[in-house]
């Protein structure tokens, strides 16, 4: 069975990762919008989804990013 996951908890991850992949894209030298920061940006989404939503997919999370529903 999965969590309950709404659009506010999926932003709130997002957001996180987003704060993490720009402090690791500026470690790197390397800006966000660039190819190298938008593979840190990748990564350090899927990543920060595993660690506080993992049974939620990829595809889910951003699924719920477009639309107000709760995931069961």
């Amino acid at each position: 069975m999965k969590a309950l996951l709404t659009q506010t908890d999926a932003r709130f991850i997002l957001s996180i990762a987003l704060e993490l992949a720009e402090s690791q894209a500026a470690a790197a030298g390397v800006q966000l919008e660039s190819a190298a920061g938008s593979a840190i940006t990748d990564d350090v989404i899927v990543a920060t989804l595993s660690q506080f939503a993992p049974t939620v997919t990829i595809d889910e999370f951003y699924g719920l990013l477009d639309r107000p529903e709760v995931l069961h």
